[in-house]
């Protein structure tokens, strides 16, 4: 129209165009949408206001009881209304009420962002409160329900504790600043000209094919075979039960379970793996829906990682056998049904939908997995797939990467007996967000601001509250963590252990640059993690296939730990073979085999054949592994060429 040609050209010239006058002549003209879908929700929720919000809660009363009644809003208290929008909102005295109605609303989503204003039934948006332990039986039995967790930090008295810590953080901070001085350390070093810190890469690790020769000898091994092997080894499938009935002691047929498995963690679908199959669309169906459970793959996954753990070879994949690392990342799916948790990401699936995969691996094993948004932040997720990871494979150090940090990972993870070891994009800004350096003769290195001490000490008792609900596992960790990390009230608690957080967060930066064995350990397990991910890609990618296509929340986490029981399958069979090998060099005492065996990656298949078409009857021929690996060499004529992960 003429008038947005005229606009545009304002703009254009930069002559006194208010966009801020356009925004609410928009939200004015889309009046019909803020009605439709914003003012149901709005009539449907129960909000609770915090304390200083009285006019809010008045006015959110009256707004509902108008709305009701009269179908608009009849009343507006202008006190509400910023100075910034009063102009655009109040008109010669007169108040909007299409705007206005669109204010209240971006109001009230303000406010419970900011935790002023709560929604009752919501898990998400609920007071902190209301997940923890009850107050008043917590102020009763908090001796008896801190004694239960059996955690070290939270039955030490909190000053022998903080004493501990702190003379931690005073030896870590002198031993740096005399390294730099004696320019012994190799991370960071003083420039001789400028009296500047230089700062290098922290691992300077090649991103080597994680396919190993070793692999390239074997003879294709079709993964139906392969996942059969494994059955027959961990009797996975036979976690697989059905929903309680009176038919106790019915079972799955193997053949029709098996199936489904592949079907769901490839991305196929069970009508595609049927027509690429011997298996009948329907059968495959019934099953999916009678056995096809999180519980079940989680159960199943949880026997193939206890199995991987049993061979001989596992103990050679620990990295730092006083404290394993383990590492948690996401990666990102498509989906093409839209569900709950699908949502749009320009940056990863351009105008589609899609999911984010959380993955916990350990010695090559994907312990524990967990879809979530992808505009979810990932680190409210780190300690809920750590603690509740129930395999044999117990990581105690967690490599994470910058998107794994919040507020409160430290504290929490160290006061359950974890080390949080994250490896940060810009370590340089990190350091000197925490810490202040003093040139001169020689360089001083302090924190910029001390620890508040007194602050965690006056506060502990709440601070066991919290940790001995997290302990419990009755709320969602995750939204429990997310709303500690998020909360913008600084209440004492809070504040507290922002601080307690802090502290453990200094120990392990100074650590972090004195240290280089830390610093190539980190490196390593995120290594591991995007090995598993590559692996994970290639099955999400059989036949062509990529995206979700459950249609539910529940059909996604299904198809995820389908996955999982693929790759997981992969790495045992894999493990299996390198055991081989294991234990012949142990036998003849060979350490040198025993070396390379401990850095070749078991998350490989170039010798898999993942595609084409299957046949899940039993008549699959025994996979022998010696025969197989009888005449494989495992070291190559030029040993520099092995490949590590």
């Amino acid at each position: 129209s003429l008038e947005n040609i005229q606009i545009i050209c304002n703009h254009m010239e930069n002559n006194d165009f208010d966009s801020k006058a356009y925004e609410w002549k928009f939200f004015e003209k889309k009046a019909g949408k803020t009605q439709n879908i914003p003012r149901k929700l709005f009539l449907a929720l129960d909000f609770e206001c915090e304390n200083g919000q009285t006019a809010f809660e008045k006015q959110i009363s009256v707004a509902k009881q108008e709305l009701v009644k009269h179908k608009k809003l009849l009343s507006a208290d202008q006190r509400l209304i910023s100075k910034a929008d009063m102009d655009y909102i109040v008109e010669q005295g007169n108040v909007n009420f299409k705007r206005y109605e669109f204010f209240l609303y971006r109001q009230l989503s303000h406010l419970i962002n900011n935790c002023k204003v709560y929604i009752i039934d919501s898990e998400s948006n609920k007071r902190l409160e209301d997940d923890l332990i009850a107050k008043n039986d917590w102020n009763k039995n908090y001796k008896s329900y801190i004694k239960k967790t059996g955690l070290s930090r939270l039955i030490t008295p909190i000053q022998n504790t903080l004493s501990d810590l702190t003379g931690q953080l005073d030896t870590k901070l002198g031993i740096l600043t005399q390294e730099i001085n004696n320019d012994a350390n190799e991370f960071v070093k003083r420039h001789h000209k400028t009296n500047q810190l230089v700062w290098s890469v922290a691992n300077k690790s090649a991103k080597d094919d994680i396919e190993h020769t070793v692999f390239d000898q074997l003879p294709k091994i079709g993964i139906i075979e392969l996942m059969n092997f494994v059955d027959q080894d961990t009797n996975f499938l036979n976690e697989f039960k059905k929903l309680a009935t009176k038919k106790h002691s019915v079972k799955a047929n193997k053949e029709d379970l098996l199936a489904c498995i592949f079907g769901n963690g490839t991305h196929q679908g069970l009508a595609n793996i049927a027509s690429n199959s011997d298996r009948s669309s329907s059968s495959l169906r019934s099953v999916d829906d009678d056995y096809i459970r999180i519980e079940n793959t989680a159960l199943a996954n949880e026997l193939i990682s206890n199995g991987i753990n049993k061979l001989p070879i596992c103990k050679y994949y620990t990295i730092n056998e006083e404290a394993p690392f383990g590492s948690i990342d996401g990666q990102k799916f498509e989906c093409r049904i839209k569900t709950f948790k699908a949502r749009f990401s320009s940056k990863y699936f351009r105008k589609g939908k899609g999911i984010s995969a959380m993955s916990l691996v350990s010695n090559h094993v994907a312990l524990n997995t967990k879809a979530i948004p992808p505009n979810e932040y990932e680190g409210h997720h780190v300690f809920d797939l750590l603690y509740n990871n129930e395999s044999d494979i117990q990581p105690t150090s967690l490599a994470t990467d910058t998107h794994g940090v919040n507020k409160v990972n430290f504290s929490i993870l160290d006061i359950f007996g974890y080390q949080f070891t994250p490896r940060y994009a810009k370590f340089k800004h990190t350091f000197l967000d925490e810490f202040e350096i003093v040139f001169g003769n020689d360089i001083e290195i302090k924190l910029k601001s001390p620890i508040n001490v007194k602050r965690i000490e006056q506060e502990w008792k709440n601070i066991q509250w919290i940790m001995c609900s997290l302990s419990r596992k009755t709320a969602t960790q995750s939204t429990i963590v997310k709303k500690l990390s998020n909360n913008k009230n600084n209440n004492r608690i809070l504040l507290a252990l922002h601080e307690y957080n802090r502290l453990i967060k200094c120990i392990y930066l100074l650590e972090y640059v004195n240290s280089q064995e830390l610093r190539q350990h980190v490196q390593q397990a995120l290594n591991r993690g995007e090995a598993y991910h590559q692996l994970r890609k290639a099955i999400a990618s059989v036949n062509g296939a990529s995206q979700f296509r459950g249609g539910k929340d529940a059909d996604i986490d299904e198809w995820n730990d389908c996955a999982r029981i693929i790759a997981n399958c992969v790495v045992y069979f894999n493990s299996a073979v390198l055991s081989i090998f294991a234990q012949r060099a142990e036998e003849s005492d060979d350490q040198k085999t025993l070396e390379i065996l401990a850095r070749i990656s078991p998350v490989a298949w170039s010798h898999i054949q993942l595609s084409g078409e299957y046949t899940f009857s039993d008549k699959q021929f025994l996979i022998d592994l010696f025969k197989l690996t009888k005449d494989i060499e495992l070291v190559s004529e030029d040993e520099d060429d092995v490949q590590v992960a």
